[in-house]
């Protein structure tokens, strides 16, 4: 109970600090994409008729993920062997 009162404490004064300030407005040039980058797209658009654009998409995402996992496993390894009192190197 304490803990959650400290964190109702703390989002209220965040609330407030933010509340002071007024909200920011973002130029036209960070909100727009660039006109090179406007072309590339609109000459990708019927790219998606000859390539399965979800198919590889969906692909890339899985291959992420699987990058991601053993990345997390080699870190947890190298980690581990620290605090094995010596017994070896993981990396």
């Amino acid at each position: 109970m304490i803990i959650q009162w400290l964190a109702g404490a703390l989002s209220s004064v965040l609330t407030w600090l933010i509340g002071i300030f007024p909200a920011p407005t973002l130029p036209s040039w960070l909100t727009a994409a660039p006109s090179a980058i406007s072309g590339w797209v609109a000459q990708l658009d019927g790219f998606g008729n000859w390539l399965p654009l979800d198919v590889v998409s969906g692909a890339v995402a899985f291959a992420l993920v699987v990058l991601g996992i053993g990345g997390a496993i080699k870190l947890l390894r190298i980690i581990a062997s620290f605090l094995s009192a010596g017994g070896g190197s993981a990396a």
